[in-house]
C-alpha cells in the first residue's frame, strides 16, 4: 500500500472510479486490481437531492434514480490504493444508500446501495462525491417517502456511515399506465437567482398541480461557474422541486463547458464537463439510466414514456459547433429510429424538447434566421464533410444541408417542439416548411412551436421584427414565466404560459387536439348520453340517405334505360 497525494492523483481517481450498481446482498465477484479508493476523511452532508425517470425494465417495472452530491472538506486531498483484488463488495470505497418506503420511515425499510464516485471539477480542481441509486421497482402513482445516506467500507469489509441519515424526502412519479390527465412544467434558461420560476414549480409539486418537470437547457448559467459552486447553488435550490417530482434535464449553450485557455481567456470547452458528470456520467447512472432505456448512450438526446406522451430530448448545439458535429449524424440515427418506434396507440402524444428553436422572429441577427435554419432544415452539408464554418457562407435556400430535424417531425407527426434559448415567449401556429398550416389548433396539422426561454431575471430579447405570418402569439412585455403543459387524454391538450410572480395570472394558453378518433372513454367534455345522441343521429341520417338513395334510382330506372358501357382505359 502507499499513499498518493496530489492534483494527478485526484485526476486519475476520477478516472478510475467505478459506478456500479449492487443491492444490499453480496455481488458477483470481479477483480480489479489497484483501484483507488478515498482514503477516510470529513465528508459533507448530502445536499442538491434530485429524483429522475429510470427507464423500464425486462419486466416491465418502472425504475427511478435518487442522486445527491457531497461536498469534499479537506485541505490536501488524499487517495488510498490497494494491491489486493477488489472481490464485489470487500474494497475500501464510499457507498451510496437510499432507504424508501410507501409508509412511515423505519430502520428496516428496504436499502439500496451503488458505489460513490468524485468528480473533479476540470477548471479548478475541486472534487465532489457523486452519488446515484437505481430503484429498479420504484413505487408510481402514489407518493413514497426515502432518505440517503454515505458509507464508508474499508479493506477489511468494515462498514460504517460517514455520513448520517438525510431528512425523509417524500416523492411522487406518474403512473405511465394510468389514463388520469398528465401535467408538465416545462422551464429553460433559469437560475437560481430572485424572481426564477423554481418557487412556482414547487407550489405545483406540493399541490399535485404538477406530475414532471422538464428543463430545456441552460441550467443555472453555467454549472461550472465559481468552481462549481454556481452549480451547487442552483441543485440545492432546486431540491424543493426535485425531491417531489422527476425533473429531467436537457443540454443548452451554457452547458458547453467553460475552461480557460493557454492565454488565461475563458472559453468553451465544448466537453459538457458539469452537465454530464452531475447528470450521471460521474456515477454512470442518473440520467443514464433514462436514456440507455431509450437506446441513447449519451445525455444528449434520450426520450421516455409517461402516460400519454412519448417525450424526446435532442442537444441542438450540435448543429451551431464544428467541435461538436460528429455526434450529429450518431443523434440523427438515433432520433430516426426512436421517431419510428413510438407506438401511437400507447403514447399518442409527442413532444421533443431541445435548447435552440427552429421557428422564431426576433432581431436580424443569426440566433432566429440561420441558426434556427440549419436546426430545421440542417447544417450545409459541405460544412459537415469539412467541420468548417465557412461552408456556412452564403447560405441560401438552395444550400444542400444535412440532418434536418423538421422533416422527421412531419413524417412522424410531432405535436410539439418546446426551446429556450431566446429570451423571450411566443408560439407559432401548426407550421410546416415555413408556411402556416392553420390559424388555429383544432385537429392540428402540423407542430406548435413554442419558446419560452425567459424564467428568471436574465436578460432580455426584445422583438424587433414584425410577426411572421405562422406567428400565433408574442409576449411584448417580456414578462418572467414558466410553462404549464397538461395532456387530458389523448386528443386534447392544453398549454399555459404563467406568470411567475402570480402563476395564477396566463400571460397566454391554448388549447390543442389532435387528428385521431376521438377517445369516447376519456374525451373531456362529453357523456354517455352526448355520445349517444351523435350515434342515433349519424344511424338517422344514414338510413334516410339510402332511402332517398333507393327512391331515385327507382324513379330513374323507369324512365331511362342504362347500358352498360366499356370502361376506359
Amino acid at each position: 500500500m502507499g499513499w498518493l497525494v496530489g492534483e494527478q492523483t485526484m485526476l486519475l481517481a476520477t478516472t478510475v472510479a467505478l459506478a456500479v450498481v449492487f443491492s444490499a446482498s453480496p455481488a458477483a465477484s470481479s477483480t480489479y486490481r489497484g483501484r483507488l479508493a478515498l482514503h477516510p476523511f470529513s465528508v459533507g452532508g448530502s445536499e442538491q437531492v434530485t429524483v429522475t425517470l429510470g427507464g423500464i425494465d425486462a419486466e416491465n417495472r418502472d425504475g427511478c434514480v435518487i442522486s445527491w452530491v457531497s461536498l469534499l472538506n479537506y485541505s490536501t486531498p488524499q487517495y488510498y490504493e490497494s494491491d489486493a483484488p477488489f472481490d464485489g463488495d470487500n474494497a475500501s470505497a464510499y457507498h451510496s444508500e437510499i432507504q424508501w418506503s410507501t409508509e412511515e420511515m423505519h430502520d428496516d425499510s428496504p436499502t439500496q446501495r451503488a458505489y460513490a464516485s468524485v468528480y473533479t471539477e476540470a477548471r479548478c480542481g475541486v472534487p465532489r462525491l457523486m452519488h446515484s441509486v437505481l430503484i429498479r421497482n420504484c413505487t408510481v402513482g402514489q407518493p413514497f417517502n426515502y432518505r440517503v445516506r454515505v458509507l464508508e467500507t474499508n479493506d477489511k469489509q468494515e462498514t460504517h456511515a460517514v455520513v448520517p441519515w438525510s431528512q425523509v424526502y417524500q416523492a411522487r412519479l406518474p403512473d405511465r399506465s394510468s389514463k388520469a390527465p398528465l401535467s408538465v412544467g416545462i422551464v429553460a434558461d433559469m437560475d437560481a437567482h430572485i424572481g426564477t420560476a423554481i418557487d412556482a414549480l414547487a407550489k405545483g409539486a406540493d399541490s399535485g398541480d404538477l406530475d414532471l418537470a422538464v428543463h430545456a437547457g441552460d441550467i443555472a448559467y453555467n454549472l461550472d461557474d465559481d468552481c462549481g459552486t454556481n452549480g451547487d447553488t442552483f441543485f440545492n435550490a432546486l431540491q424543493k422541486v426535485a425531491t417531489k417530482i422527476p425533473y429531467v434535464f436537457a443540454p443548452g449553450d451554457h452547458e458547453e463547458g467553460r475552461k480557460v485557455d493557454a492565454y488565461g481567456l475563458q472559453t468553451n470547452g465544448f466537453d459538457y464537463e458539469g452537465f454530464r458528470n452531475r447528470l450521471g456520467h460521474a456515477t454512470n447512472a442518473g440520467q443514464l439510466v433514462m436514456a440507455r432505456w431509450s437506446g441513447s448512450t449519451s445525455l444528449d438526446f434520450f426520450s421516455f414514456n409517461t402516460r400519454h406522451v412519448h417525450w424526446i430530448v435532442v442537444n441542438t448545439n450540435l448543429y451551431l459547433q464544428p467541435q461538436l458535429y460528429q455526434l450529429l449524424p450518431i443523434q440523427y440515427a438515433w432520433l430516426q429510429r426512436d421517431l419510428a418506434s413510438v407506438n401511437r396507440t400507447e403514447t399518442p402524444w409527442i413532444v421533443v424538447s431541445g435548447h435552440r428553436q427552429m421557428y422564431c422572429v426576433k432581431t436580424t441577427d443569426n440566433e432566429c434566421n440561420s441558426e434556427a435554419l440549419s436546426i430545421r432544415q440542417g447544417i450545409p452539408t459541405e460544412a459537415w464533410e469539412t467541420l468548417q464554418m465557412a461552408a456556412w457562407f452564403p447560405y441560401t435556400d438552395k444550400t444542400p444541408r444535412s440532418f434536418g430535424l423538421e422533416d422527421l417531425f412531419i413524417k412522424h407527426g410531432v405535436d410539439f417542439y418546446l426551446a429556450g434559448h431566446t429570451h423571450h415567449y411566443q408560439r407559432t401556429w401548426p407550421v410546416r416548411h415555413n408556411t402556416t398550416v392553420q390559424k388555429n389548433n383544432d385537429r392540428a396539422g402540423a407542430t406548435v412551436y413554442v419558446t419560452l426561454g425567459r424564467c428568471s431575471n436574465e436578460s432580455k430579447d426584445p422583438f424587433d421584427l414584425p410577426m411572421a405570418d405562422w406567428e400565433a402569439y408574442r409576449d411584448t412585455q417580456l414578462r418572467v414565466g414558466y410553462s404549464h403543459l397538461t395532456f387530458y387524454n389523448a386528443t386534447h391538450a392544453r398549454f399555459e404560459q404563467r406568470l411567475v410572480s402570480d402563476p395564477k395570472t396566463l400571460i397566454d394558453a391554448f388549447s390543442v387536439t389532435k387528428r385521431v378518433a376521438a377517445d369516447k372513454e376519456n374525451d373531456r367534455g362529453s357523456s354517455g348520453m352526448e355520445t349517444a345522441s351523435v350515434s342515433l343521429g349519424v344511424v338517422v341520417l344514414t338510413v334516410v340517405t339510402v332511402v332517398v338513395a333507393v327512391y331515385v334510382m327507382r324513379r330513374r330506372s323507369h324512365t331511362h334505360r342504362y347500358d352498360l358501357l366499356p370502361v376506359a382505359t
